[in-house]
């Protein structure tokens, strides 16, 4: 999923296949899914093409911002740390250059810096 800004100064959401060099906002694996959360984002949020009427570009642009960031994580390199199987046990995701590289589970106490998990 893309934004554009469009010849009036709306931004607006697109999908399209992804370019190696492209930078997206979100990645998805199939164009349906990536179809059917821009939809309920438009819609959710008010932000269909029909609002763009009733809003200035600004407000409207602004408000589109304020939507994005709510699923634009502004980090590449993370770990989603959570409850484990059992125990003190935790889980682990690991996301590297803003995709998903594995999971798996660790004691808290054998891990003393974030490196540790990618092994």
């Amino acid at each position: 999923m893309f934004s554009e800004t469009d010849q009036n100064g709306f931004q607006k959401l697109l999908v399209k296949m992804l370019d190696e060099e492209e930078n997206p906002l979100l990645k998805f694996s199939s164009k349906f899914k990536a179809e059917k959360m821009m939809h309920s984002i438009l819609t959710n949020f008010r932000l269909e093409p029909n609002f763009k009427k009733i809003d200035n570009a600004f407000h409207y642009n602004k408000r589109m911002q304020e939507v994005l960031s709510k699923f634009v994580y502004p980090h590449n390199n993370f770990f989603i740390i959570d409850v484990g199987r059992g125990g003190t046990e935790r889980s682990a995701i690991q996301i590297e250059n803003g995709e998903y590289k594995g999971y798996g589970f660790f004691e808290p106490a054998y891990i003393n810096h974030p490196e540790e998990l990618k092994k």
